[in-house]
């Protein structure tokens, strides 16, 4: 079976996202460390396809695959190997460990945006930050579609 690590060095930031509550909500900003690395592996796929360039190098969290499976989230692990390979065979159960390992190196990618995020930010809730940035991210996918006009989106 598969696992996904967590560098040591984002412990601080995992305890922060997916253990400590949040005044707003009472709860984490992220509901378990699984829920944090998809979001993190899905960041770090969209800041820079090239996954290879990122590895975990002192282990601490680790997320077995059974906790993706079980929660239905594996899926998520072989649609970003997918779009990493761009080739079916990824798919394959002899290239299993590889898919795992592909999102395990994008989410350190997305960890170390995370990071710089909240050292760009002190004083800035945890929530406040993230949503900001995915503001600032939509705000850039549609002034590219020139859809709209990014001074008439409300959040």
């Amino acid at each position: 079976m598969a696992t996904i690590y967590i560098s040591q060095e984002f412990s601080g930031l995992v305890e922060i996202l997916s253990k400590n509550n949040i005044s707003e909500t009472g709860q984490p900003v992220f509901k378990t460390n699984m829920h944090l690395t998809v979001f993190s592996s899905l960041l770090g796929q969209n800041l820079d396809g090239d996954y290879s360039r990122y590895t975990v190098k002192n282990q601490g969290s680790e997320i077995p695959e059974r906790i993706f499976t079980h929660n239905q989230m594996d899926s998520a692990v072989y649609l970003l190997a997918l779009h990493a390979k761009k080739d079916g065979d990824i798919l394959r159960e002899k290239n299993d460990n590889e898919s795992w390992k592909i999102t395990e190196q994008y989410a350190e990618r997305g960890f170390k945006e995370l990071n710089n995020w909240f050292l760009d930010s002190p004083g800035s809730s945890e929530v406040d930050v993230i949503l900001n940035k995915m503001k600032e991210e939509a705000v850039s996918l549609l002034e590219q579609e020139g859809e709209i006009d990014p001074d008439k989106i409300e959040f």
